[in-house]
C-alpha cells in the first residue's frame, strides 16, 4: 500500500477505534507523519474521547502533550466548537496559557 493510502487507512482506523479504545486510537494517530492528516485525526479522536470519558482525556492531554501541541489541539478544538454550535464545547477543558 503506498504511503499516502497507508496513512489515510491508519487515520481512519484510529477514528473508528476511538469508539472503543480512545487511548489506543491516539497511539495510532501518533504513527502518522506530522501534518494536517495527523492533526485532524488526533483532534477527532480527542473529541470523541472527551465525549466518552472527559477525565481520562484531560489526564492524557495534560501528561502527554507538550505545550506546542496543547496549543495546536486547543486551537483545533476551538475551531471545531465554532463549526458545531449547540454541541458540548470540546475546547473548554483546555485552559490557556499552556
Amino acid at each position: 500500500m503506498p504511503g499516502a493510502d497507508k496513512d489515510q487507512a491508519i487515520g481512519a482506523y484510529a477514528v473508528a477505534l476511538a469508539e472503543t479504545d480512545p487511548a489506543a486510537a491516539v497511539r495510532w494517530t501518533e504513527m502518522l507523519p506530522a501534518g494536517d492528516l495527523r492533526n485532524n485525526r488526533t483532534t477527532k479522536v480527542l473529541e470523541r474521547w472527551l465525549d466518552l470519558n472527559e477525565k481520562a482525556a484531560r489526564a492524557w492531554i495534560e501528561n502527554r502533550l507538550c505545550r506546542t501541541v496543547k496549543r495546536r489541539t486547543f486551537s483545533a478544538l476551538q475551531n471545531l466548537d465554532e463549526s458545531q454550535p449547540g454541541k458540548k464545547k470540546a475546547a473548554g477543558f483546555l485552559q490557556p496559557p499552556f
